[in-house]
């Protein structure tokens, strides 16, 4: 009895890190901003396209397409956090094999990306991009969008530039 308890336990911890997780690969994930598009954070595919970045939901089917001539700003930040937070803490009980999800960190990267849309309306977006995919899209966005990307700290401009 005991031991399924603990097992439970450690499932639905471990189930609360991978919902909380940073985008992985070469996805993306909307998580705000003005587009109609979208009315919650959705996970998606990220494309940079010759005249265009385009995200794609995974669910839903949503599609935005950004032309880069129409990029009025670009700002980019990163977010550190707790894996899994102090709700894990009475799980140091059950594995000191927690201890290390507990104490670890991770990084969320985001771009903001303001743009003037196909009716001529300010639009925003923030995407979180998968951590493979900043150095990319951040030099891609730069040179074909004529814009510099602002950083929200000497951190996360370290970051971009050396991946």
């Amino acid at each position: 009895m005991k031991r399924s308890i603990a097992s439970i336990l450690i499932l639905s911890f471990l189930w609360i890190s991978i919902a909380d997780a940073a985008v992985r690969g070469k996805s993306a994930r909307y998580t705000g901003g003005t587009l109609a598009a979208f009315k919650e954070a959705v996970d998606g595919t990220w494309e940079l396209g010759e005249k265009s970045v385009v995200f794609t939901a995974k669910k839903g089917g949503g599609k935005v397409e950004i032309p880069y001539d129409k990029i009025e700003s670009l700002e980019f930040g990163q977010k550190v956090g707790r894996r899994l937070g102090g709700a894990m803490a009475g799980a140091l009980i059950v594995s000191p094999l927690f201890l290390f999800l507990l104490f670890s960190k991770k990084k969320k990267h985001f771009l903001s990306v303001g743009f003037v849309d196909a009716e001529g309306k300010k639009q925003g977006a923030v995407f979180e991009l998968a951590k493979d995919i900043v150095k990319e899209s951040l030099t891609t966005l730069e040179a074909k969008s004529g814009k510099k990307v602002e950083y929200e700290s000497d951190e996360a401009k370290k970051f971009a530039e050396k991946k």
